[in-house]
């Protein structure tokens, strides 16, 4: 839903519920502003604003989680833990959208790390869901190819590891039949 408390830590952001293994409890919520990323400022703000001041980027986060710990959650668990199980395959994304559009896309093992890098606890998550292979698909930025070589140097010896390379920024961006052929 769509949060509109004025001066609250995710107001103006359209909220996507976090959810526990079993997806009896909601363990907190990320939210995104509901605006594209700006050519100008490179910030995610509405047109009739106008861009915000450099100083000031790092106050206006695209994507921003309510307070849980991140660490001991994935993104999408409750959901792809069967498809995991039975594929042998889980794909780690750096976010929600991207676990979202895979679905959207009928794949269905995408698990979400919540950023940039994969937790002790996370990984102890993936070993009990036991697959072979893990696929790594961070964003092809900087941060995201930093991220996805921190996360294959965690992972190896553990899982056969793929990290997946992508023709634009992220998952999020590409048509289901890119994805279709790239996953």
């Amino acid at each position: 839903g769509d949060h509109k408390l004025q001066n609250k830590p995710l107001s103006g952001r359209v909220l996507i519920p976090i959810f526990d293994e079993n997806k009896t409890f909601i363990v907190g919520c990320t939210g995104r502003i509901p605006y594209d990323v700006c050519m100008v400022c490179g910030v995610a703000h509405p047109n009739q604003t106008g861009c915000v001041n450099p100083a000031e980027k790092y106050r206006f986060p695209k994507w921003k989680h309510s307070n849980f710990n991140k660490s001991g959650y994935l993104f999408n668990l409750w959901y792809a833990k069967e498809y995991i199980i039975n594929s042998k395959e889980v794909t780690s994304l750096e976010s929600t959208a991207c676990t979202i559009k895979l679905a959207q896309c009928n794949i269905n093992n995408g698990l979400a790390i919540f950023g940039s890098s994969l937790s002790s606890e996370q990984v102890k998550i993936l070993k009990r869901l036991n697959p072979k292979k893990v696929r790594i698909s961070m964003d092809q930025d900087q941060a995201g190819q930093t991220a996805a070589e921190q996360i294959e140097r965690t992972l190896y010896g553990k899982f056969e590891i793929e990290q997946i390379i992508m023709p634009r920024k992220d998952v999020s961006e590409l048509s289901c039949e890119e994805i279709g052929e790239i996953f």
